[in-house]
Protein backbone atom coordinates (compact mmCIF):
# COMPACT_ATOMS: atom_id res chain seq x y z
CA UNK A 1 0.00 0.00 0.00
CA UNK A 2 0.57 3.64 -0.97
CA UNK A 3 0.53 6.37 1.83
CA UNK A 4 -0.86 9.24 0.02
CA UNK A 5 -0.10 13.13 1.01
CA UNK A 6 -0.87 16.48 -0.35
CA UNK A 7 2.75 17.51 -0.02
CA UNK A 8 5.92 16.74 1.93
CA UNK A 9 3.98 18.35 5.25
CA UNK A 10 4.42 14.41 6.67
CA UNK A 11 7.87 13.54 5.54
CA UNK A 12 11.38 14.81 7.34
CA UNK A 13 13.17 15.79 3.72
CA UNK A 14 16.17 14.45 5.37
CA UNK A 15 14.25 11.14 4.95
CA UNK A 16 13.85 11.07 1.59
CA UNK A 17 16.25 9.55 -1.03
CA UNK A 18 14.77 10.28 -3.76
CA UNK A 19 11.67 11.08 -5.75
CA UNK A 20 9.57 10.31 -8.98
CA UNK A 21 7.60 11.76 -11.44
CA UNK A 22 4.20 9.68 -11.78
CA UNK A 23 0.44 10.18 -13.08
CA UNK A 24 1.97 12.21 -16.54
CA UNK A 25 4.48 14.39 -14.52
CA UNK A 26 1.11 15.41 -12.14
CA UNK A 27 1.93 13.62 -8.99
CA UNK A 28 5.01 12.46 -7.21
CA UNK A 29 6.15 8.98 -5.41
CA UNK A 30 8.62 10.09 -2.67
CA UNK A 31 10.37 7.12 -1.97
CA UNK A 32 12.11 6.87 1.88
CA UNK A 33 14.72 5.55 3.95
CA UNK A 34 13.96 2.17 6.06
CA UNK A 35 13.24 4.30 9.30
CA UNK A 36 10.35 6.32 9.17
CA UNK A 37 6.78 6.01 10.49
CA UNK A 38 6.08 4.79 7.06
CA UNK A 39 5.90 1.34 6.85
CA UNK A 40 6.45 0.79 3.07
CA UNK A 41 8.78 3.80 3.23
CA UNK A 42 7.01 5.19 -0.50
CA UNK A 43 4.62 8.04 -0.36
CA UNK A 44 2.55 9.44 -2.78
CA UNK A 45 2.29 13.77 -3.32
CA UNK A 46 -0.22 15.39 -4.54
CA UNK A 47 2.43 17.73 -5.91
CA UNK A 48 4.14 17.35 -9.15
CA UNK A 49 8.08 17.31 -9.44
CA UNK A 50 8.20 21.01 -10.91
CA UNK A 51 6.64 22.24 -7.67
CA UNK A 52 8.51 19.85 -4.47
CA UNK A 53 11.57 21.42 -7.38
CA UNK A 54 10.45 24.88 -6.79
CA UNK A 55 9.53 24.74 -2.74
CA UNK A 56 12.35 22.29 -1.94
CA UNK A 57 15.38 23.42 -4.65
CA UNK A 58 18.29 23.78 -1.48
CA UNK A 59 17.40 19.86 -0.66
CA UNK A 60 16.71 18.02 -3.44
CA UNK A 61 18.53 18.11 -7.24
CA UNK A 62 17.04 17.10 -10.39
CA UNK A 63 18.73 14.96 -12.23
CA UNK A 64 16.19 13.85 -15.10
CA UNK A 65 12.83 15.12 -16.38
CA UNK A 66 11.00 12.17 -13.89
CA UNK A 67 13.50 12.04 -11.01
CA UNK A 68 15.01 14.75 -8.31
CA UNK A 69 17.32 12.86 -5.24
CA UNK A 70 18.46 14.03 -2.24
CA UNK A 71 22.05 14.41 -2.42
CA UNK A 72 22.99 13.36 1.12
CA UNK A 73 22.11 9.65 -0.38
CA UNK A 74 24.27 9.72 -3.62
CA UNK A 75 26.63 7.18 -3.31
CA UNK A 76 27.88 7.41 -6.91
CA UNK A 77 28.07 8.82 -10.67
CA UNK A 78 28.23 6.70 -13.60
CA UNK A 79 28.09 7.48 -17.23
CA UNK A 80 24.20 8.31 -17.74
CA UNK A 81 23.24 7.11 -14.19
CA UNK A 82 23.53 7.98 -10.29
CA UNK A 83 23.82 5.12 -8.02
CA UNK A 84 22.21 5.84 -4.21
CA UNK A 85 23.24 4.75 -0.77
CA UNK A 86 20.00 2.07 -0.98
CA UNK A 87 21.42 0.51 -4.27
CA UNK A 88 18.69 2.61 -6.61
CA UNK A 89 20.17 3.29 -10.05
CA UNK A 90 18.62 6.67 -11.55
CA UNK A 91 18.96 7.41 -15.42
CA UNK A 92 21.00 10.99 -16.25
CA UNK A 93 20.45 11.81 -19.70
CA UNK A 94 23.37 11.56 -21.59
CA UNK A 95 23.34 15.05 -22.82
CA UNK A 96 23.06 16.84 -19.37
CA UNK A 97 25.52 13.78 -18.11
CA UNK A 98 28.70 16.45 -17.65
CA UNK A 99 26.71 18.78 -16.51
CA UNK A 100 25.06 17.10 -13.59
CA UNK A 101 28.11 15.35 -12.59
CA UNK A 102 29.92 18.70 -12.16
CA UNK A 103 27.01 19.77 -10.34
CA UNK A 104 26.29 16.50 -7.78
CA UNK A 105 30.47 16.71 -7.05
CA UNK A 106 30.01 20.75 -6.07
CA UNK A 107 27.43 20.22 -4.09
CA UNK A 108 28.97 16.49 -2.21
CA UNK A 109 32.32 18.44 -1.93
Amino acid sequence: DLVRSRGLGDVYKRQIIYIESINRARHSIIHLTGDTDFTNALVESTDSLNTIEDKYKDYFFRIHTGYMINPLYLSKIERCKVILTDGTELPIPKRKYTEIKRSLLSISS
